[in-house]
């Protein structure tokens, strides 16, 4: 970082830099902001609105990272289990209680198997819980009943303004909804019965917000007989239907009930082309709506033409759609698939995209607004068979575009099948700005041929996605059987990628591999069958130390732990770098509350490396064990008489003092001790940097009585050894010892 912007950055107020650090995720700011100085380590010590995301994170960050939190400066935790991290959730219980985290604010949970839901609701804080987010991959039917009255006791006792519900339906259906709930915004990505769904909008007069998949009748009387049907409710705002299949006549009966709505998103399966039939709806039924977005697909039992497209279209050329409330649409169909017509809202609200060239498309866009580039930007996911694709010289001519058309895309998936067309990848870097992309999953029997030209074309393409993290290259079921080698596969990708799935053929392909790709965060490899796991598993016990696996009958997954060839170069050397290992817990308690890094130790090493420098290592060792000596002395004797007298003492307050270094990790302790120092004539920032410059010494000879001639000795030693920081914090040690230690404790020898 440049020395200008280092400076500016320092003398900004806490206030700003704790703004900035609201945009950092955990890792930037403990592994890299906290480092930049002094001031910006005890700014990030005390900052408490970590947010920690442990989505897509190498299990060494993932271990660093709990290591060094302090839970109650977390205001939001994600925990996401995959099958690149299947055991997430268990190795963060293993160093944290739930409980610990007294001010979490949002809470989300991403779980393989059921049974770690029961685990978490043992250790759950909910006191200022607001936002929760929930979704269990592998149901288990044995306990539903448990999940259902789990959740229910979190929705009826907290105080949630937001939940997001990812389960079955039939776990939806036991849970109790209370009367006069406080969300105000609910996510339920599941299928919702009618009568479910209108008890949920009663007991929620605060809710604001709702999505949902879809809802269902369950049987063909309840529109007659449902009481709800003659309660409107007015309080919801903003609804969205994300996987819609029923029919056009069941929507319209609900969406009826909801007259306050001004936002409206409707994407799904089924009739729902008339334009005329939603204007006259919407007139009548929504006068409050300003904006309507959707993505309706629709299955023609006769293959459609252009006229049946300009057909529809008409139905939305009417003043109302385009004066009144300028709502656009586009109606188009893929040739190869012809009998699905598609129609959608401009800009496009699907994250999804299939993108198609061989098509017959009208929209009633303006032709002046061809240049808004922003239409697609909800578009996340952008799919590509080029088996389907014009040949792309004509496409190019047809939809001449002079920028991207996908400008915010993270995943590319890429279809070939025998050939691949020409110029492909100026094709996608003239459709796509590849500068966003972080994932690219490929299928193509070219791959599985090892094809030279499109090897070649792949290590193109991965080069201009200079962002990308993950690479899956046999994302299509036949691509599992590659021929593609280990030296092949390490040629056509980047060396910073993160995570990787390939087809391999034997076990020294996968060493070649992760040992080629050291910064590989997960890797899933495909077989024919599993005959190496056993293999595998030993050599990652060796070289991955801690790395967790995932194995079925034609895969194995590992989210990889860290790299105990580095852990040993780093650990090469003398006693005295092994002994700072040894204190790592200590010095993990100093640093979380004090801010100071391994400053000393870090500039003994430096010193062990130059030559000629041995006398003066020694004589600074010499001087942190004198000050050691010296701190120890003045806990013991000055420190513990005055908590003493402040009727502070307890049986076990001198062990905690001497077996953490003087700070204990009990606050309040620790806060008593700061102000009778501070009282003594010492700052907090001075006591906390003798405090570390003690735990450096490791266990020290306990000093019984201090001279003159001592205290001045250390004083020379600091004056010549130690920077302008340290030698203060020492000075105002000594003079503290001179003026306050009892004359039982002092000599003239």
């Amino acid at each position: 970082m440049p020395t200008s912007l280092i400076s500016s950055l320092e003398t900004l107020p806490v206030e700003i830099l704790y703004h900035i650090l609201d945009d950092l995720d955990a890792q930037t700011i403990l592994f890299s902001f906290r480092h930049i100085c002094r001031r910006f380590r005890a700014i990030v010590n005390n900052y408490d609105r970590y947010s920690l995301n442990f989505e897509s994170i190498s299990k060494s960050d993932f271990e660093r990272v709990c290591y060094l939190i302090n839970p109650r400066q977390v205001t939001s935790l994600t925990l996401r289990e995959n099958e690149g991290a299947p055991d997430q959730i268990k190795l963060f219980l293993s160093y944290f209680n739930l409980q610990q985290f007294s001010y979490l604010r949002s809470l989300s949970l991403f779980i393989i198997g059921e049974e770690k839901l029961q685990l978490i609701a043992r250790q759950w804080n909910i006191r200022l819980l607001e936002s929760l987010s929930l979704k269990i991959e592998k149901s288990d039917d044995r306990r539903k009943t448990t999940t259902a009255r789990f959740l229910s006791l979190i929705i009826a006792k907290s105080n949630l303004l937001k939940l997001k519900l990812d389960i079955q339906a039939g776990r939806l259906e036991k849970i109790i909804w209370p009367a006069q709930y406080s969300i105000q915004c609910l996510k339920i990505t599941s299928v919702v019965a009618f009568d479910r769904l209108c008890t949920i909008l009663s007991c929620s007069p605060h809710l604001k917000t709702l999505m949902i998949n879809s809802f269902f009748f369950q049987n063909s009387n309840q529109i007659v007989f449902t009481p709800s049907l003659t309660t409107p409710f007015r309080q919801l705002t903003s609804l969205t239907f994300e996987k819609l299949e029923t029919g056009i006549d069941n929507l319209e009966l609900f969406l009826s009930l909801t007259s306050s709505l001004i936002h409206l998103t409707v994407i799904g399966d089924g009739n729902y082309h008339d334009g005329n039939r939603w204007e006259y709806f919407i007139q009548l039924h929504l006068p409050l709506l300003s904006e309507f977005r959707f993505f309706f697909n629709q299955i023609q039992h006769i293959q459609p033409n252009i006229e049946d497209i300009k057909l529809t279209i008409a139905s939305f050329q009417t003043p109302f759609w385009l004066e009144n409330k300028k709502w656009f649409v586009t109606c188009e169909f893929d040739i190869n698939t012809p009998e699905c017509v598609a129609l959608y809202s401009i800009p496009i609200c699907v994250p999804f995209f299939s993108y198609h060239t061989k098509k017959v498309s009208i929209s009633t866009y303006p032709k002046i607004y061809d240049k808004d580039i922003s239409i697609m930007d909800n578009v996340r996911t952008v799919r590509l068979d080029f088996t389907k694709l014009l040949p792309l010289d004509a496409e190019e001519k047809e939809n001449k575009i002079n920028y991207p058309l996908f400008r915010k895309v993270k995943t590319l998936e890429l279809e070939f099948v025998k050939t691949r067309p020409h110029d492909w990848i100026k094709f996608i870097s003239n459709l796509i700005d590849l500068t966003t992309v972080v994932e690219v999953k490929i299928s193509s029997t070219l791959i599985q041929k090892s094809d030279p030209y499109m090897l070649s074309d792949m290590a193109n393409l991965l080069k201009q996605t200079y962002r990308i993290a993950s690479v899956d290259i046999c994302s299509g079921f036949f691509s599992r059987k590659s021929s593609l080698t280990a030296t092949e596969i390490c040629s056509i990708l980047p060396m910073h990628i993160k995570q990787l799935a390939a087809s391999v053929k034997t076990f020294n392909e996968i060493k070649n591999i992760i040992e080629r790709f050291q910064h590989l965060s997960n890797v899933k490899f495909y077989f024919d069958y599993t005959p190496y796991a056993s293999e595998i598993f030993k050599w990652l016990d060796d070289k991955r130390k801690d790395s967790s696996y995932q194995v079925d009958s034609f895969s194995v997954c590992v989210w990889l732990g860290k790299n105990t060839t580095q852990m040993k170069e780093v650990k090469v050397g003398d006693k005295r770098i092994k002994n700072t290992y040894k204190s790592i817990d200590n010095e993990s308690i100093i640093n979380s509350i004090t801010g100071y890094e391994n400053d000393l130790g870090d500039r003994l090493e430096r010193l062990e490396r130059e030559a000629g420098m041995q006398a003066q290592q020694i004589e600074l060792n010499e001087c942190l064990e004198c000050i050691a000596q010296l701190l120890d002395l003045f806990k013991r004797t000055v420190i513990t008489s005055e908590l003493q007298n402040q009727n502070d003492w307890h049986y076990n307050t001198r062990q905690q003092l001497q077996q953490h270094n003087g700070v204990t990790g009990n606050r309040l302790l620790d806060d008593k001790v700061e102000k009778i120092v501070i009282n003594k004539g010492l700052t907090k920032e001075q006591w906390n940097c003798l405090l570390y410059m003690a735990l450096s010494t490791g266990d020290k000879v306990e000093l019984t009585k201090v001279s003159k001639k001592y205290l001045q000795k250390v004083r020379d030693k600091a004056s010549r050894l130690l920077e302008t920081g340290e030698q203060n914090a020492v000075f105002a040690l000594i003079n503290a010892t001179e003026k306050f230690i009892s004359k039982n404790y002092s000599t003239e020898k």
